[in-house]
């Protein structure tokens, strides 16, 4: 069995990622519109990023 790998068509910068920490509570839909990228790269950047498990993490412990 093959696992797919994500291929990003966008160049993430530093402002980019920074904004993207920044506002990491913010909804999906708003980030969206904040670094106008699609909803899949927002959170496959979160992924490669760990805010994702970073999260989970934070939920665990509320």
């Amino acid at each position: 069995m093959k696992s797919s790998r994500f291929i990003s068509q966008v160049t993430w910068t530093v402002e980019m990622d920074s904004i993207l920490i920044e506002h990491v509570m913010l909804d999906i839909s708003e980030l969206v519109l904040i670094l106008d990228v699609e909803e899949t790269e927002i959170l496959e950047r979160k992924k490669v990023l760990g805010l994702l498990r970073r999260a989970r993490q934070l939920r665990k412990t509320m």
